[in-house]
């Protein structure tokens, strides 16, 4: 079972990965390679929230502040979060290059804004709060 250092850890080298990496998905990571472990939406959060991806998610106690209001659907989808706004910025490049108008530039600019996304949520700050429960 992954540590919650470790997927604290992990979360940054993926995030900065895809920073580097602007069009690849989070599955494209070569870092789940070396991890034998259920990963729960290959989000190491969301695995930290799940009591190592035996049980289902608790997306209150995610480690990660996204910004919005705690409630019971997941707080990291919810509109005009940084994760939401990677996500759609990722369709739109996808759904983009497949037009054949789709200018160097745009796509140049797009990536930009991608990598800049991803190096943020790489930086999210973490709060164990399972741990904060059990003091």
């Amino acid at each position: 079972m992954l540590t919650f250092d470790e997927c604290k850890k992990y979360h940054y080298e993926m995030w900065m990965w895809l920073s580097e990496h602007p069009g690849s998905d989070k599955i494209d990571w070569p870092g789940f390679d070396g991890i034998n472990e259920h990963i729960p939406y290959l989000c190491f959060a969301c695995y930290i929230t799940s009591d190592g991806g035996k049980k289902l998610k608790d997306c209150l106690m995610c480690p990660i502040d996204w910004g919005v209001k705690p409630h019971d659907n997941a707080p990291c989808c919810d509109n005009f979060t940084l994760y939401d706004q990677w996500s759609m910025s990722c369709q739109s490049l996808e759904a983009n290059l497949r037009m054949s108008d789709f200018s160097a530039y745009a796509e140049k600019k797009l990536k930009q804004e991608i990598s800049s996304l991803a190096k943020a949520i790489a930086n999210l700050e973490w709060t164990n709060k399972l741990e904060d429960q059990t003091t």
